[in-house]
């Protein structure tokens, strides 16, 4: 993913004021099913980060496994940093 895109778009989100502003630019720039998915990997990433086990988690959120276990790599990549981020979601 291109770095310089992720820090632009997280620059745009910062600037919002508030959460109903926050709220009001997901609506406009992402589908419902665009906001279900990032909730999904949210949720899958606090599992696997509480150890319960990936097929579990596919079937209890009815996701292929190879969706869980691409939540694994943000946990690998850089754990400390990742775990303050968890502490937000």
């Amino acid at each position: 993913m291109n770095k310089s895109v992720v820090a632009l778009l997280a620059h745009k989100i910062n600037c919002l004021e508030n959460v109903q502003d926050i709220e009001s630019f997901l609506e406009l720039f992402l589908t419902p099913k665009e906001v279900a998915t990032i909730l999904t990997r949210i949720e899958i990433v606090r599992r696997l980060d509480a150890g319960e086990p990936q097929r579990k988690i596919a079937a209890d959120l009815k996701v292929g496994i190879q969706t869980v276990s691409r939540g694994v790599q943000p946990l690998r990549a850089n754990y400390d940093e990742f775990k303050q981020i968890l502490k937000c979601l």
